[in-house]
Protein backbone atom coordinates (compact mmCIF):
# COMPACT_ATOMS: atom_id res chain seq x y z
CA UNK A 1 0.00 0.00 0.00
CA UNK A 2 1.36 3.39 -0.72
CA UNK A 3 2.11 6.06 2.07
CA UNK A 4 -1.18 8.25 0.89
CA UNK A 5 -3.57 5.41 1.06
CA UNK A 6 -2.31 3.86 4.23
CA UNK A 7 -2.95 7.50 5.82
CA UNK A 8 -6.08 7.48 4.45
CA UNK A 9 -6.72 4.23 5.66
CA UNK A 10 -5.20 5.26 9.49
CA UNK A 11 -5.49 8.42 10.14
CA UNK A 12 -4.58 8.64 13.53
CA UNK A 13 -1.14 7.63 12.86
CA UNK A 14 0.66 11.24 11.93
CA UNK A 15 2.33 11.40 8.43
CA UNK A 16 6.02 11.14 9.49
CA UNK A 17 5.48 8.16 11.39
CA UNK A 18 4.78 6.25 7.91
CA UNK A 19 7.79 5.10 6.05
CA UNK A 20 9.33 7.29 3.49
CA UNK A 21 7.59 10.50 4.38
CA UNK A 22 9.53 13.09 5.90
CA UNK A 23 7.63 16.40 7.08
CA UNK A 24 10.75 18.34 5.91
CA UNK A 25 10.96 17.14 2.41
CA UNK A 26 7.70 18.05 2.41
CA UNK A 27 7.73 21.40 3.59
CA UNK A 28 10.48 21.98 1.09
CA UNK A 29 8.81 20.78 -1.89
CA UNK A 30 5.89 23.23 -1.41
CA UNK A 31 8.20 26.23 -0.49
CA UNK A 32 9.87 25.33 -3.97
CA UNK A 33 7.43 25.24 -5.76
CA UNK A 34 5.31 28.10 -4.59
CA UNK A 35 9.22 30.00 -4.94
CA UNK A 36 9.11 28.84 -8.49
CA UNK A 37 5.91 30.22 -9.42
CA UNK A 38 6.57 33.50 -7.60
CA UNK A 39 9.45 33.79 -10.01
CA UNK A 40 7.96 32.50 -13.06
CA UNK A 41 4.82 35.21 -12.48
CA UNK A 42 7.64 38.38 -11.96
CA UNK A 43 9.64 37.36 -14.68
CA UNK A 44 6.73 36.75 -17.11
CA UNK A 45 4.98 40.03 -15.85
CA UNK A 46 8.93 41.70 -16.30
CA UNK A 47 9.27 40.27 -19.80
CA UNK A 48 5.63 41.57 -21.26
CA UNK A 49 6.19 44.73 -19.62
CA UNK A 50 9.92 45.53 -21.50
CA UNK A 51 8.28 43.74 -24.93
CA UNK A 52 4.92 46.20 -25.02
CA UNK A 53 7.57 49.03 -24.53
CA UNK A 54 10.04 48.22 -27.71
CA UNK A 55 9.53 50.95 -28.98
CA UNK A 56 9.94 53.22 -26.52
CA UNK A 57 13.15 51.37 -24.91
CA UNK A 58 14.47 52.08 -28.46
CA UNK A 59 13.96 55.89 -28.51
CA UNK A 60 15.40 56.02 -25.44
CA UNK A 61 18.55 54.28 -26.54
CA UNK A 62 18.14 56.51 -29.88
CA UNK A 63 18.23 59.97 -27.42
CA UNK A 64 20.91 58.77 -25.93
CA UNK A 65 22.82 58.25 -28.28
CA UNK A 66 22.38 61.41 -29.94
CA UNK A 67 23.27 63.17 -26.13
CA UNK A 68 26.24 61.34 -25.83
CA UNK A 69 27.09 62.78 -29.56
CA UNK A 70 26.40 66.09 -28.79
CA UNK A 71 24.19 66.72 -31.61
CA UNK A 72 21.48 67.15 -29.28
CA UNK A 73 23.23 68.06 -26.05
CA UNK A 74 22.15 71.99 -26.40
CA UNK A 75 18.41 70.91 -25.88
CA UNK A 76 18.87 68.64 -23.01
CA UNK A 77 22.10 68.95 -21.28
CA UNK A 78 24.23 66.50 -19.38
CA UNK A 79 21.91 66.23 -16.17
CA UNK A 80 19.40 64.68 -19.02
CA UNK A 81 21.67 62.68 -20.35
CA UNK A 82 23.05 61.39 -16.76
CA UNK A 83 19.00 60.41 -16.22
CA UNK A 84 18.61 58.92 -18.98
CA UNK A 85 21.60 56.40 -18.90
CA UNK A 86 20.25 55.52 -15.49
CA UNK A 87 17.21 54.69 -16.91
CA UNK A 88 18.13 52.93 -19.48
CA UNK A 89 20.49 50.57 -17.22
CA UNK A 90 17.29 50.39 -14.90
CA UNK A 91 15.70 48.96 -17.41
CA UNK A 92 18.66 47.08 -18.99
CA UNK A 93 18.77 45.38 -15.39
CA UNK A 94 14.95 44.48 -15.53
CA UNK A 95 15.21 42.91 -18.95
CA UNK A 96 18.24 40.44 -17.89
CA UNK A 97 16.78 39.55 -13.97
CA UNK A 98 13.68 38.70 -16.17
CA UNK A 99 15.41 36.27 -18.18
CA UNK A 100 17.14 35.15 -15.21
CA UNK A 101 14.09 34.73 -13.04
CA UNK A 102 11.89 33.26 -15.99
CA UNK A 103 14.40 31.01 -16.85
CA UNK A 104 16.89 30.27 -14.10
CA UNK A 105 14.75 30.43 -10.85
CA UNK A 106 11.32 29.18 -12.49
CA UNK A 107 13.30 26.02 -13.97
CA UNK A 108 15.18 25.44 -10.96
CA UNK A 109 12.27 25.04 -8.43
CA UNK A 110 10.83 22.93 -10.75
CA UNK A 111 13.81 20.58 -10.54
CA UNK A 112 14.22 20.66 -7.34
CA UNK A 113 10.77 19.77 -6.69
CA UNK A 114 11.41 16.81 -8.92
CA UNK A 115 14.69 15.99 -7.20
CA UNK A 116 12.37 16.23 -3.86
CA UNK A 117 9.81 13.96 -4.90
CA UNK A 118 12.31 11.13 -6.65
CA UNK A 119 14.71 11.54 -3.50
CA UNK A 120 17.13 11.81 -5.09
CA UNK A 121 20.27 13.75 -3.87
CA UNK A 122 19.23 17.40 -2.33
CA UNK A 123 21.73 19.02 -1.77
CA UNK A 124 23.08 19.79 -5.17
CA UNK A 125 19.29 20.95 -5.79
CA UNK A 126 19.51 23.22 -2.72
CA UNK A 127 22.35 25.04 -3.88
CA UNK A 128 21.18 25.23 -7.62
CA UNK A 129 17.49 27.17 -5.78
CA UNK A 130 19.61 29.45 -3.72
CA UNK A 131 21.90 30.08 -6.63
CA UNK A 132 19.08 30.66 -9.13
CA UNK A 133 17.22 33.04 -6.32
CA UNK A 134 20.01 35.41 -5.52
CA UNK A 135 21.54 35.74 -9.40
CA UNK A 136 18.69 37.95 -10.53
CA UNK A 137 18.49 40.50 -6.87
CA UNK A 138 21.94 41.08 -8.22
CA UNK A 139 20.38 42.87 -11.05
CA UNK A 140 17.73 44.31 -9.43
CA UNK A 141 17.26 43.95 -5.78
CA UNK A 142 13.61 43.76 -5.34
CA UNK A 143 13.35 40.58 -7.50
CA UNK A 144 14.29 38.75 -4.12
CA UNK A 145 10.78 39.73 -2.62
CA UNK A 146 9.42 36.90 -5.09
CA UNK A 147 12.07 34.79 -5.15
CA UNK A 148 12.16 34.26 -1.70
CA UNK A 149 10.58 31.22 -0.99
CA UNK A 150 12.97 29.88 -3.34
CA UNK A 151 15.58 31.10 -1.32
CA UNK A 152 14.07 29.45 1.93
CA UNK A 153 13.14 26.46 -0.05
CA UNK A 154 17.07 25.29 -0.92
CA UNK A 155 18.32 26.97 2.87
CA UNK A 156 15.63 24.14 3.80
CA UNK A 157 16.64 21.92 1.69
CA UNK A 158 19.69 21.32 3.47
CA UNK A 159 18.12 19.85 6.42
CA UNK A 160 16.12 16.88 4.31
CA UNK A 161 17.53 13.59 5.53
CA UNK A 162 18.78 11.27 2.47
CA UNK A 163 17.14 7.69 4.05
CA UNK A 164 16.97 6.62 0.64
CA UNK A 165 20.86 6.65 -0.31
CA UNK A 166 22.76 3.57 -0.08
CA UNK A 167 25.44 2.28 2.34
CA UNK A 168 29.11 3.45 1.32
CA UNK A 169 31.03 1.03 0.68
CA UNK A 170 33.79 0.75 3.37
Amino acid sequence: MCDAAEHLVNPNVPLNQISGVNSMRIAVTILALLGSLCAAFLGMTWLSDSSSKAGEIRQMEQLASELEQGSAGAVFGADSLATLQANLAKIRNARRAGWLLLLGAAASGICGVLVLLKKLAVRPAAITMIASSILPALFVPVSLAFSFFLLVAGGLGFLVKDTDQPAAAV
